[in-house]
């Protein structure tokens, strides 16, 4: 994680990765939620135990890589059948994003420079389960399952497997009860690649203290059935 804050530093006056007041400390301070958001995800989705899983991580909005390429070093750490895919419509972001490839050299990531539901469609990789993350976007889960579509083609994921939608909200934007009524999740059954996406759950994880310091995670899930 060093090496990463020390990217965003290096960039961000040319490329405006994170705030220019207090770089430094907004930097570590935004990777310390990640890591901590990533925890209460794994806690609730036991990702560290489900390493017989072909991954797929989707980062929507990558921007700097928060939490994309931290949660992609925490992810990698632990599943050894795992791709990510970070997706950035921005130009001079997904070549900042690219180059973070220098730092993981043997746990790459794939840089999309596209919009959500506009990109390349995954070629060669039989995922079983999905997981898709983004920061403050407002995107409700039909749209991003249809630009899931979008990325799988005609690969559906198999009976059994699972979709895991992750918001995550920075202090400042926390899950409210605006957001509930826009972003609530389906009561039937949404069409991925030919698979039936069962919704299962929609809650919040995180925080787990009234610190207005902490950021909101919110978790949609889906499984596939037939």
């Amino acid at each position: 994680m060093g090496q990463f804050q020390q990217e965003v530093m290096r960039w961000n006056r040319q490329i405006n990765l994170v705030s220019r007041k207090d770089t430094m400390a907004r930097t570590a301070g935004l990777i310390g939620q990640c890591r901590d958001a990533w925890v209460a995800l794994d806690e609730v989705e036991g990702l560290s135990s489900a390493r017989e899983h072909c991954w797929g991580y989707f980062d929507l909005g990558s921007g700097g890589g928060l939490p994309g390429f931290v949660w992609h070093q925490l992810l990698a750490s632990r599943l050894p059948l795992l791709k990510t895919w970070l997706v950035e419509p921005r130009e001079k972001r997904a070549w900042f994003l690219e180059r973070l490839n220098k730092i993981t050299p043997d746990h790459p990531v794939h840089v999309w420079n596209a919009r959500w539901g506009e990109t390349p469609t995954v070629a060669d990789f039989p995922l079983t389960r999905a997981l898709v993350s983004m920061k403050a976007l407002r995107l409700p889960d039909p749209v991003v399952l249809a630009g899931l579509n979008q990325a799988l083609g005609e690969r559906a994921l198999p009976e059994g497997g699972a979709v895991v939608i992750a918001r995550f909200y920075p202090p400042r934007q926390k899950w409210s009860e605006a957001l509930v009524a826009e972003l609530e999740i389906p009561s039937e059954p949404l069409v991925v690649a030919g698979a039936r996406c069962v919704p299962q759950r929609q809650q919040v994880v995180s925080p787990k203290s009234t610190s207005p310091a902490a950021a909101s995670l919110v978790l949609s899930t889906y499984k596939v059935s037939s």
